[in-house]
């Protein structure tokens, strides 16, 4: 039977993780990378940016929460969430309490849900607890999580590998690094930088690293 873990933020995100054996878009594995094409190693490395929140990141702060999943897979969602709240301080997503998750939408790749205006409402994301024939551990659990929160806070993927944003997710991947955000900072430019009350779109659509 398939457990699914839902932690939400419920201003917008929720996220889902089935613990269960599915392939994402994202290619989540624990083997050695595929070589880059020199193509690619000749441009400069960057990470894409998709969007930006709107007047739901107004006040700077996002809710979210956690029903079901054992310990440590929740224990690794919220670890992962506490190191963006570490470095990314202009917005605080902030664990809540009861049965209700808001704007509740479903995620394993993550999928940006984008109002009239072209702001992001809501986020769904999906994380695989196993996939290739691996058991994910705690720490790839965050891992995996983080990546999906860069997602739904308006990244796309860099253009090379080794970072957290990379298309591949594997044991060489690093965590949040500054490039991840300066983009963050880049998408949500109007609060986490302006601290504007007015939204408006990212000003550029990639952030060079």
């Amino acid at each position: 039977m398939q457990k699914t873990l839902f932690f939400g933020l419920s201003k917008g995100i929720v996220i889902v993780l089935i613990l269960a054996v599915i392939e994402t878009p994202c290619i989540f594995q624990m083997t050695k990378a595929s070589p880059l094409s020199d193509n690619i190693k000749q441009q400069q490395h960057s990470i894409q940016i998709c969007c930006s929140w709107g007047n739901k990141l107004a006040d700077g702060a996002l809710t979210y929460k956690i029903i079901g999943g054992d310990a440590l897979t929740q224990k690794a969602v919220r670890n992962a969430i506490n190191e963006w709240n570490a470095k990314v301080k202009s917005i605080e997503i902030t664990e809540v309490s009861g049965h209700t998750v808001t704007n509740a939408v479903t995620a394993a790749q993550s999928t940006n849900n984008l109002d009239e205006n072209g702001f992001i409402s809501s986020v769904l994301i999906t994380i695989a607890r196993s996939a290739f024939g691996d058991t994910f551990d705690s720490n790839k659990i965050k891992q995996l999580t983080q990546h999906e929160i860069g997602h739904a806070l308006g990244l796309g993927h860099t253009n090379f590998n080794g970072d957290l944003m990379s298309t591949i997710v594997d044991n060489k991947t690093g965590s949040i690094s500054k490039c991840d955000i300066n983009a963050i900072l880049a998408a949500d430019q109007w609060k986490v930088v302006d601290s504007g009350v007015t939204p408006y779109h990212p000003q550029v659509d990639r952030m060079d690293c």
